[in-house]
This record gives structure tokens, sequence and C-alpha cells, in this order.
């Protein structure tokens, strides 16, 4: 409840300050600026005929837990109020997802419901699949084809380093890595999933709660 109320308190505050800078460059955890055209923060095209991916690392976890193992390790306070910045874009430009899917890891599956209630997506409705889990690529795209044609937008929630590899495999400019709490959102003019590989992507946005944060202060 306590971090319910915090996550709740950080996004509303910065949604009224919350202004996007078109020239704002992405940035990664170590400070590294990317050159590439991902900050403009387009609205997703509107299209009879169109399947948007939102891709999204965790947020940032505990690593203080020697008990626990890899799958087991829960987010911490810093990554709840990170996340907040990004789930603060997603409600200011009232983005939402007919789809969410999750590793099974807990910080992945926390990172989603965190997500899941800002947008207004139901918690119990969060698929989870040990495959994201899985550091392979191939069952990414598995999964994605996998999806009913009936659904035009998934969230996928996951780790380094395969999301990294998903959205690599798009970007004009590849990246190193995606940031904890990263979203990279791509659209494909396309009414199927398993299409996707054969269509030119449209890159929506890249956010990171560092970008965010310089945008707003």
């Amino acid at each position: 409840m306590i971090c319910r109320l915090l996550i709740l308190s950080v996004v509303f505050i910065n949604l009224k300050r919350l202004k996007i800078c078109p020239g704002l460059s992405f940035n990664d955890e170590t400070g590294n600026q990317s050159t590439g055209n991902y900050s403009n923060f387009e609205q997703i095209k509107k299209s009879a005929k169109m399947k948007t991916i939102y891709i999204i690392r965790h947020a940032k976890s505990s690593w203080d837990a020697p008990n626990l193992t890899d799958h087991e390790r829960p987010l911490i306070e810093k990554g709840i109020t990170r996340t907040a910045l990004v789930t603060g874009y997603l409600m200011k430009h009232n983005i939402k997802t007919g789809l969410m899917i999750s590793s099974d890891a807990v910080r992945a599956f926390e990172t989603a419901k965190l997500i899941a209630g800002a947008i207004g997506y139901p918690i119990e409705k969060i698929k989870t699949d040990r495959r994201i889990y899985q550091e392979s690529l191939d069952y990414i795209y598995t999964i994605i084809s996998e999806i009913s044609q009936k659904i035009d937008s998934v969230m996928i929630v996951g780790h380094n380093p395969t999301l990294t590899d998903f959205v690599n495999d798009f970007l004009e400019e590849e990246i190193d890595a995606l940031p904890t709490s990263g979203i990279v959102s791509i659209s494909f003019e396309t009414d199927d999933w398993q299409g996707i590989t054969s269509i030119k992507p449209t890159i929506n946005f890249m956010i990171t709660p560092k970008s965010l944060k310089n945008a707003i202060f």
C-alpha cells in the first residue's frame, strides 16, 4: 500500500509538469547519449491495419538478498519511483494496450503490475510466460506470433539482453542496452502478428526514466 501511494503521488506531481522535449535524445543509465532519432515521442498512428508492440524492461531490482534466486529478486524503491516517470508518460498520452505479457520473474511481474495499474489494464489479466525469462530472442518472436489477430497492441515486460536484441532488430541505430523501466514502442502497418518481420517498422517513441527526468527538470 505504501509503495502504491508513493507511485501515485510521484505520477500526479509530475503529470502537471511533464513537457516532452522534441529535441531530447536517448540516454542510457551510464549517461551515454545516442544520436539516434528516437526522441520525437510521436503519437502512435491510428490505422485499421496496425499492430503495436511496447517492449518494457523490468524496473531496477534488488541484489541484496543472497538467499533469493535470480528469479525471485524483487523491485527496490528506486525502481518503483523511476517507473512512475514512465507510467506518467503513458497516462498523459492515454496509451493503452490490448494485451500485457510478462516474464514470470518477480521483478518483471511487479513492474507489469505497476504499469497495468497506471494505464487501467486489469492486473488479473496480465499473462505470464516463462519463455520471456529465458535468454532467447526466438521465444519473443514466437510469443508475438501466438497473439490473437483480434488484438492490435501488446506490452511485453521482460529482461536484457533479449529485449535489447529485439528492439535492435528494428532500430536504424542500435542501442547498447535498454535501461531498467525503459520502453520502446514499435508499430507495424499490418493486421498479422506473424508478418511484422517483413514490414518496415515505425518507432513511435523510446522513453526511459532518465530521459523523462531530464525533460521535466
